[in-house]
């Protein structure tokens, strides 16, 4: 940084410290709690949205494998990380449960409200008459289509659903035409006011400063929430809570055992520090499930996002200002996406981020 005589130029943001007082020590693993641990990586720093101070080291737990900042942001002090992020963005939502018309988009609700109808249960209209054919979509497709409903099964009755980092309301919406009485629950102020805004039930605050009833949801669903918490077993052990008997939990979140990992290491864009508190493998996600009571724990094959995590690795490589659409150059980038996608769905612990669901127990 440079500066002519007689001028001052500020650092950006992310170039100065972490004020000192809201830093805390993180001596043992969140989510096994062992002591042993290597360096992943060090002088970590926020090139996503470079608005948070700090320089930044994660170690990996030698237990578990789990991947975690230490030292790290105190509660009380993260919002320091939060000054730009997605969800205070409103909504821009496309796709089969959003509003509008036109040919185009019927047609596409008339196959995939078929093929809900016909694997997942539902009674969606319009749909087009005889699902079958669905069955012959590839499973690249199918794995897309699950994942916009979050493999959501069919309620039976009033069924309650809660989002945790509900953001602006999106996938509460998704539920709501799924049938399901939805809540949301969401940090955003100004986010959770649009999801309102939309006649969506959103409480502010997190699952342990709201008051909300146990053993009242069939379902609780966190995407790329659980990473951003400071304790993840802690908030798993209140999903739990919340679930009636039998209920689901269904969680998407980085892998730190991708294979964008492996490839871009410090510069891959699932890393995000400070706001990425703990990254989770297979190994470490089943262990935080089953350590609360989770049972019936399942990895569930990606959505094709190789390309969304690739290209905004390169840009972070480069120093280039990330593109928070995800689009990518895919004249560039497209083979090795398309690679990473196919490998990912063999084996769902190699993709990008994981998706998993477990159950409470019916007893």
């Amino acid at each position: 940084m440079t500066a002519s005589p007689g001028t001052f130029e500020a650092a950006a943001p992310w170039e100065t410290e972490w004020p000192r007082e809201q830093l805390e020590p993180v001596p043992r693993c969140a989510v096994c709690g062992s002591s042993e641990r290597t360096t992943l990586y060090e002088g970590l720093t926020d090139r996503i949205f470079r608005v948070a101070p700090g320089t930044w080291t994660l170690w990996r737990c030698a237990g578990c494998g789990a991947a975690f900042l230490d030292p790290r942001p105190t509660l009380g002090g993260i919002g320091l990380a939060y000054r730009c992020y997605y969800t205070h963005d409103a909504s821009r939502a496309r796709h089969v449960f959003s509003e509008g018309t036109g040919v185009g988009l019927l047609l596409r609700r008339l196959r995939l409200f078929a093929y809900y109808d016909d694997a997942f249960g539902y009674a969606l209209r319009p749909a087009a008459p005889g699902a079958a054919f669905l069955t012959r979509w590839s499973a690249a497709r199918r794995a897309r289509a699950d994942h916009l409903i979050r493999h959501l099964p069919a309620p039976s009755g009033r069924a309650r659903l809660l989002d945790v980092g509900c953001g602006n309301g999106d996938f509460l919406r998704i539920g709501r035409a799924l049938g399901f009485d939805v809540v949301g629950l969401d940090l955003d102020e100004v986010a959770a006011a649009r999801a309102r805004a939309s006649g969506l039930a959103v409480h502010v605050g997190t699952l342990d400063d709201v008051a909300l009833e146990p053993g009242t949801f069939e379902h609780v669903t966190l995407s790329h929430v659980l990473e951003h918490v400071h304790d993840p077993v802690g908030a798993l052990r209140r999903v739990h809570a919340l679930l009636r008997p039998g209920g689901r939990v269904w969680i998407q979140t980085p892998n730190v055992e991708a294979e964008g990992l492996r490839r871009f290491g410090p510069d891959w864009r699932g890393l995000e520090p400070p706001r990425h508190l703990t990254l989770f493998g297979p190994e470490s996600l089943r262990r935080a499930l089953g350590a609360v009571g989770f049972e019936r724990i399942a990895l569930l094959p990606p959505r094709r996002e190789a390309a969304f995590y690739v290209a905004q690795s390169l840009m972070v490589r480069r120093g280039a200002s990330v593109d928070r659409s995800g689009r990518a150059p895919r004249a560039r980038i497209g083979a090795e996406a398309r690679r990473m996608d196919r490998a990912a769905l063999r084996c769902p612990e190699r993709g990008e981020s994981l998706t998993a669901v477990a159950w409470r127990p019916e007893a």
